[in-house]
């Protein structure tokens, strides 16, 4: 989902920003999305030693859609901009989380194997993604082009919490 997500909406973006007749921002937006992908790991991490792996998780699917709905709902490129950083904050979360659940849940023999599988779906979503972002553009609009992500990673998130929840039921 998040691959689909990633490779649809960056298509968007360009739109968003022309919406608010500030599509000289664009780099702006990016630049601040970037300084969040890179301070983000850290505590993410921390805070899934700390709390727990589903903790940490679900603090991360919320924040992502909280982004979505914020860049869906925007009025103008300051909104937009600012929704950037809880969309970053969580993908980066997830990102560095799943790359923690694969070393807690793969032997060290099979870790570099294991942890290439989240990126296989790359390879067919570089080439849905934008016919998707067209067909969202034109029949529902930029905004629902974010908004539904906002629905679809909490129900993709969901088989995911379930096992992490049960699991850490169990440890307990």
């Amino acid at each position: 989902a998040t691959s689909l997500e990633n490779q649809t909406t960056v298509n968007l973006t360009i739109y968003a920003t022309s919406a608010f007749k500030a599509h000289s921002l664009v780099a702006t937006v990016l630049v601040i999305q970037n300084i969040v992908l890179s301070v983000v790991k850290p505590p993410m991490s921390k805070i899934a030693d700390v709390f727990g792996r589903f903790e940490a998780f679900t603090l991360s699917v919320f924040i992502y859609s909280l982004g979505y709905v914020q860049q869906a709902a925007s009025d103008n490129v300051k909104t937009y901009a600012a929704a950037q950083v809880f969309y970053s904050a969580g993908s980066t979360g997830l990102q560095i989380l799943i790359q923690i659940f694969i070393a807690d849940t793969s032997d060290l023999a099979n870790r570099a194997l294991c942890s290439t599988l989240p990126s296989l779906p790359f390879l067919a979503n570089v080439w849905l993604g934008s016919p998707l972002a067209d067909k969202l553009l034109h029949s529902l609009g930029w905004r629902w082009g974010y908004g539904i992500w906002a629905i679809v990673l909490p129900v993709a998130y969901l088989p995911l919490a379930l096992s992490l929840y049960t699991n850490q039921q169990k440890a307990a």
